[in-house]
């Protein structure tokens, strides 16, 4: 069971560094456009990397995606206390850990 493990621990290591690459720009919803437009800056390289590492990632683990009923094994490193098995993902997508 160690390769189904580690794709999935690499899945989810790519979605939460796309999430956090996404999340460092604010995201602004319904606002009104100006009529002027204005020069967007450039993303810095930390930004450009952590995308970068994310794609690569999502590329190579893109065989299988966590979904609605799957079952995992969550492991944190160096804290087994807080590792759990057999974890359910919800109809949402969402799995619940204590």
């Amino acid at each position: 069971m160690q390769g189904p493990t580690r794709s999935v621990s690499a899945l989810l290591v790519a979605a939460f560094t796309l999430l956090l690459a996404l999340s460092v720009q604010p995201v602004m919803a319904q606002q009104q456009k100006t009529t002027t437009p204005q020069a967007q800056p450039a993303p810095d390289a930390k930004t450009q990397a952590q995308a970068a590492i994310a794609a690569s990632l999502l590329k190579r683990d893109s065989k299988y995606r966590i979904g609605a009923n799957d079952v995992l094994d969550v492991r944190i490193f160096n804290k087994p206390l807080l590792s759990r098995d057999n974890v359910r993902v919800d109809g949402g997508g969402m799995i619940r850990m204590p």
